[in-house]
């Protein structure tokens, strides 16, 4: 007979009581190793930096919008002046609704509907609206439904900026092999020019937060896992299927130096691949077409007409002030991108393919729409930068001009101009 030694009278303990004993035991040491865990200086750096980083942030957009006002139209591009000069909505969270975030508010709120929407994914819009009603509207009840949703959006953007710093720190960690070097590249992240949209009803936020932790699993070739990530980040953005190629590509390179990792090991890649294509038949079973979305916005893949228009981008800078500085900026954040990961390609293949991927495919549908704001979530950039960063004065320099741009693009934001 099995005997409880803890017992006084040396009588077996009932199976209900040894279990009980046994979730305990589990939850005293996971509470044991939290308690470690904070003390640690992986958790508290990148803690501490992103505080302060998100108080800075909320509070320089929100004194942006009272101490100045900015007059439309915004001519940044051709067609922006048709949708600067509505007086952007003040309150809690619609302050931080601008441009593709009315499209996020719209399906949290009503579900895919309009055909607009369709090029938009599920995961963001699914948990603004669980924040919404089992959180602000609990807490705000009498705030106007629209706003609810809005804070929502701000909750899981602010929440999950603070997974994705905790994670970047992680992964650079690991690449880097020192905790300076990864500190500097996470803050070069928080500061990118285009990292205002990491506080915003954006997805940048939720996708970082899913695609790191996603790439750390597959440099540390624990692929199941790395899959099941990258499954949720692509029905939060389109470019979180693109891990697929850099986990074959690890899968691929593992095999040639004999390694061998088990052909089963493939079925997570697919996933990711499965998720993008339940998501486009649920569209259809609504009536909707993702590829008719995307045309409507201009953003047809090798399209030979690609070439002419970014061509008539580049012509429209050369002669418009406003166009002068935002596509020039687009063009220079892309580059700086396309630049990192062409310098890791033989240090890191993997991140490179994504980040080139990730780059290559919004260009190849004939955009420099918004690809300052994609050059955001390319990794390389920042791997590149923190050791360049070792320098003092190239540290100081690429601060200094990292952060006005970071301030233009807020205070342009925050009084509806396009930014990204």
């Amino acid at each position: 007979m099995y005997t409880d030694s803890g017992s006084a009278n040396g009588e077996a303990r009932p199976d209900n009581v040894r279990r009980t004993s046994g979730i305990r035991a589990w939850l005293d040491a996971r509470r044991a190793n939290l308690r470690a865990l904070w003390h640690t200086s992986a958790f508290q750096l990148p803690t501490r930096l992103w505080l302060g980083w998100v108080i800075v942030l909320l509070l320089f957009q929100s004194a942006a919008w009272m101490r100045l006002d900015v007059v439309g139209p915004d001519t940044a591009y051709g067609w922006t002046d048709q949708h600067s000069v509505d007086t952007p909505k003040t309150g809690i969270g619609l302050s931080h609704v601008r441009w593709d975030s009315y499209h996020y508010l719209r399906l949290a709120r009503l579900g895919y509907h309009d055909t607009q929407d369709a090029a938009y994914y599920p995961a963001y819009p699914v948990l603004m609206r669980i924040a919404a009603l089992g959180i602000v509207r609990p807490l705000l009840p009498h705030t106007v439904e629209i706003d609810q949703y809005a804070i929502g959006g701000l909750i899981i953007s602010i929440v999950a900026s603070l997974a994705a710093t905790w994670a970047l720190f992680r992964l650079f960690s690991d690449l880097l092999g020192d905790e300076l070097d990864a500190l500097r590249a996470t803050f070069y992240l928080l500061i990118f020019p285009t990292a205002l949209f990491l506080t915003q009803v954006y997805t940048e936020s939720l996708y970082l937060a899913l695609a790191t932790p996603a790439l750390i699993f597959m440099i540390r070739r624990q692929w199941w896992a790395a899959g099941l990530l990258a499954t949720l980040a692509t029905i939060t953005r389109a470019t979180g299927v693109l891990i697929v190629g850099a986990m074959a590509l690890d899968w691929w390179l593992d095999r040639r130096r004999g390694e061998r990792p088990p052909w089963h090991t493939l079925v997570p890649m697919l996933l990711p691949v499965l998720a993008w294509q339940v998501h486009t038949l649920l569209l259809a079973d609504v009536g909707l077409n993702m590829h008719i979305a995307q045309r409507n916005y201009g953003r047809v893949l090798f399209d030979p007409d690609n070439v002419q228009i970014i061509l008539d981008d580049i012509g429209y800078m050369l002669t418009h002030a406003m166009g002068a500085v935002h596509i020039s900026l687009d063009i220079a954040l892309t580059a700086l991108a396309a630049w990192a990961c062409w310098r890791v390609r033989r240090e890191w293949p993997d991140l490179a393919l994504y980040g080139a991927a990730s780059l290559a495919v919004p260009l190849a549908t004939g955009q420099l729409v918004s690809m300052n704001r994609y050059a955001l979530i390319m990794l390389p950039t920042y791997l590149v930068l923190a050791r360049y960063g070792r320098s003092p004065l190239f540290d100081k320099l690429w601060t200094l001009v990292s952060v006005l741009l970071l301030a233009l693009y807020l205070v342009g934001f925050a009084h509806g101009y396009w930014t990204g």
